[in-house]
């Protein structure tokens, strides 16, 4: 019979675990090694800090198209905060405000807070990069390409030459500055 709940690891299979999800191994690989399902393991890391949820980019899905500019204006306050403890009375406020009409916006945000967090350790500037995360999806997007059009690869060392004249090309397009 299969078994039901988190999978139980070791401390050294967790070390495992989080060596390979720092050096950038999926969740499939790291299951695949640990011999457990991906999704086991998304549960390990995602209930440790290891993966932080999109809440800026989901909430506005709960919104309609004419409320939407004015959500996100409110919910801005939050993840734009200084710190952990502001991030949390503008959410409050927030919550005040858009309960009524759209109670699941304030919910998520409560119910993913210990992964939303550490965020706010990183200075203004890092955080800005995150949460603006335009770019990053785009160049990743673009290096998946050049990966998937390539098939595959003799060794590691071709992938990263073809990675870094892949980042040369894409950096070449960078034209705007991140706005403030």
């Amino acid at each position: 019979m299969a078994r039901i709940g988190p999978p139980s690891l070791s401390d050294a299979q967790k070390a495992k675990l989080w060596r390979r999800w720092k050096s950038g191994q999926s969740l499939s690989d790291i299951g695949r090694v640990l011999g457990e399902h991906a999704g086991s393991i998304h549960g390990v890391v995602s209930s440790n800090g290891g993966i932080v949820s999109e809440e800026r980019r989901r909430s506005p899905r709960f919104v309609s198209w004419k409320e939407r500019k004015s959500v996100a204006t409110d919910l801005r306050t939050v993840y734009t905060a200084s710190t952990a403890e502001a991030a949390e009375q503008a959410l409050d406020v927030f919550e005040k405000k858009w309960q009524a009409r759209f109670p699941s916006i304030a919910r998520s945000w409560r119910s993913n807070w210990t992964n939303i967090i550490p965020f706010f350790s990183y200075p203004p500037t890092i955080r800005k990069v995150i949460y603006t995360t335009n770019a990053i999806e785009s160049m990743q997007a673009q290096l998946r390409k050049v990966t998937r059009d390539r098939g595959a690869f003799p060794s590691p060392e071709s992938v990263r030459k073809v990675l870094y004249l892949a980042i040369e090309g894409i950096s070449k397009k960078w034209k705007r500055p991140i706005r403030d």
